[in-house]
């Protein structure tokens, strides 16, 4: 059985809401390295959202697009601070879960199925700009943000410098993507 892209860990999240405290998705880089995810990160309160995911949320502004917005923690803050958001997921298993926690206004699709809005933030946290693989992938987002975004909007993300690992494993990763001609952090997609 072929799998929908985001299918198994919008089951591990549905797993985790209806009381599996240990669901967990298995990663499996295209390197054959496996590693275990436990979702419950996902789930946690505005008090335990990072010093960073706090900053990020107090620059928006306007109407946001949430992007990647799993559960919808961030969704939920903005809504309370009375933001107007439109979180969105490509898991649809997600999607049901934000809405039952509380998101007014979900949309489940890609990035790219939303069009003739426009935002004046963009928000990508929990490093859900990860999706867009590699660097033309993120060129190709940039310009579709070109069409989202007022004049005066902006984007907001995080992500991860894979540059300060000191796993071997890891290490060896890098050293054999260079050796690939890819760049650190290019996202290594596994296809069967």
């Amino acid at each position: 059985m072929l799998l929908k892209p985001m299918e198994p860990f919008g089951l591990a999240l549905k797993e985790f809401y209806q009381g599996n405290k240990n669901a967990k998705v298995i990663f499996y880089r295209d390197d054959g390295i496996k590693e275990d995810h436990y979702v419950a990160n996902y789930f946690r309160t505005e008090e335990e959202f990072t010093f960073l995911e706090k900053h990020a949320i107090s620059l928006c502004k306007g109407k946001i697009l949430d992007i990647g917005a799993g559960v919808g923690p961030h969704a939920l803050k903005l809504q309370n601070l009375g933001l107007t958001v439109l979180a969105i997921d490509i898991s649809s298993k997600a999607c049901k879960i934000m809405k039952k926690r509380g998101v007014l206004n979900v949309k489940h699709g890609s990035v790219y199925d939303v069009k003739n809005e426009k935002f004046d933030t963009i928000l990508l946290l929990g490093r859900s700009i990860g999706f867009v693989e590699d660097l033309q992938g993120l060129r190709t987002f940039l310009e579709h943000c070109k069409n989202l975004l007022k004049s005066d909007g902006y984007i907001l993300m995080d992500s991860l410098d894979v540059r300060t690992t000191t796993n071997p494993d890891h290490l060896a990763y890098h050293k054999r993507n260079l050796q690939l001609d890819h760049y650190f952090g290019e996202r290594g997609i596994c296809r069967t």
